[in-house]
């Protein structure tokens, strides 16, 4: 579950409440269920006496990258096999454009919903 706190929301005031909410859970102990990702020092320092793995903005925004291409090289690699084809250049993964012959999975345009 992810959360992000809405405009007008402190992180801090957030952040104050939930850590040791999580740490009568987690007893402070690490399990990868909760990860903070921030990069101010106080509500990192929360978040590992909460058991949260914490990491910077930066560093999530990279790992969501990195598991959104992973998940779309995947999908490119089902659709290639179910079609019978090579896959795509990547630069056309996530789009609706296939080869003329690739009669077994049409995408759906949503006009047809």
């Amino acid at each position: 579950r992810f959360i992000f706190t809405g405009t007008g929301v402190e992180t801090n005031f957030y952040s104050e409440g939930r850590c040791p909410k999580a740490k009568n859970v987690t007893n402070g102990d690490l399990t990868g269920s909760l990860i903070v990702a921030t990069d101010d020092g106080m509500i990192r320092l929360a978040g590992m006496n909460a058991g949260a793995m914490c990491m910077g903005a930066d560093r999530f925004v990279s790992e969501l990258k990195a598991i959104k291409k992973a998940v779309a090289f995947r999908v490119e690699a089902a659709m290639a096999k179910v079609n019978g084809e090579r896959m795509r250049p990547e630069k056309l993964w996530g789009t609706t454009t296939f080869a003329t012959n690739s009669a077994n999975l049409k995408p759906v345009s949503s006009t047809n919903t």
